[in-house]
């Protein structure tokens, strides 16, 4: 039996991005599906709370004149978004805010039986994010681009806490201020593992990415600015 609480799998989401803008002049195909008894949660509590998710997503300002697919396959796996006392996010398939693709663009997620995948932020300053297939700020895809993340019997979690707080991961990856104008392949394959990226109190961090590209020279700390998925 499929459990699907409080999930939103859409086109794009702009809450939380100030004058943001999902603009498709060129080709969009976003799939989601879910099989197996997949359970996906979205779960927000008190005080400051957010939470949000997505799944097969876009989120903020992104511009698709060129063509974008993107995939989310979860069975008999359990995706989990919390926020306690403040923030999360999530995206999964992902893009997230001033994203230009003019090219071609493939991304994919697969979570398979036997995996949980979780973010969770709880109070003070914070945030958490996620992703997985990736992009999220200033990334322009003028060439191709193909993303792919798989996890099969696999825990991957990223978690925020207290005081300071923040997290991030990304997985698959891009991040801040990265263009592809060429030809890019990156994947990501947990099948029998552990994949944490945690940050706990006082003034803390932690980010993470994995396949990887980043820049970030926007924010020279390479977290404030983009650590909600927005400028």
């Amino acid at each position: 039996m499929k459990t699907l609480s409080l999930v939103m799998s859409v086109l794009f989401m702009t809450v939380g991005y100030a004058h943001a803008e999902v603009l498709i002049t060129g080709t969009s195909l976003q799939t989601t599906v879910l099989t197996g008894g997949a359970t996906v949660s979205n779960l927000a509590a008190g005080d400051g709370v957010n939470a949000t998710q997505n799944l097969a997503t876009n989120a903020g300002t992104v511009t698709i004149g060129g063509s974008s697919e993107q995939t989310v396959m979860i069975n008999g796996g359990t995706l989990l978004n919390e926020a306690i006392g403040g923030d999360a996010i999530q995206n999964l398939a992902s893009n997230a805010d001033h994203v230009d693709i003019s090219g071609n663009s493939t991304q994919l997620v697969e979570i398979d039986s036997g995996s949980t995948l979780l973010n969770k932020a709880e109070g003070d300053g914070s945030w958490a994010s996620q992703n997985l297939a990736s992009n999220f700020g200033q990334i322009t895809i003028g060439g191709t681009s193909i993303q792919t993340v798989s996890i099969t019997g696999s825990t991957v979690t990223n978690i925020a806490m207290g005081s300071g707080s923040y997290a991030a991961q990304n997985i698959a990856s891009n991040f801040g201020n990265v263009s592809i104008g060429g030809h890019s392949t990156q994947s990501v394959s947990i099948a029998g593992s552990t994949v944490m990226n945690i940050a706990a109190g006082a003034n803390s961090s932690a980010r993470q990415s994995m396949s990887s590209n980043t820049s970030c020279n926007v924010d020279a700390s390479c977290s404030v600015h983009y650590r909600s998925g927005h400028l």
